[in-house]
């Protein structure tokens, strides 16, 4: 099993801030992402390591949800790609929902989403 987290790329609005203070405000971004990934995966790993399934993760960035799932995937070799898709009930839910379907529609594997 591979559990991924997918983080945004600094943001284009903030490059200007880059340009006045250097590079230190890019590496702190960098860091907050990969500490927000380590929490989101550790349940899934201690999880994995409960019921003795084989496991790794990744965390990339990316401005594509769809793109960076199915290029993980596809990386990792994998055989199925479990996704959790939101409700609609609002502008996130949306989003995901909008990933989902990229997702199903260009994955050349099996895709499960889980409501």
């Amino acid at each position: 099993m591979v559990a991924l987290m997918v983080t945004e790329p600094y943001p284009r609005k903030m490059y200007g801030e880059l340009m006045l203070s250097g590079i230190e405000p890019l590496r702190h971004y960098h860091d907050q992402e990969r500490q927000l990934a380590e929490r989101v995966l550790a349940p899934i790993e201690h999880a994995a390591d409960a019921a003795g399934v084989g496991y790794s993760s990744c965390c990339v960035s990316g401005r594509s949800l769809a793109d960076a799932i199915i290029a993980t995937a596809e990386h990792e070799g994998c055989d199925l790609i479990c996704m959790a898709s939101e409700n609609q009930r609002d502008l996130l839910g949306v989003h995901l929902a909008r990933d989902a379907t990229r997702v199903l529609t260009h994955a050349r594997i099996p895709v499960l989403i889980c409501h």
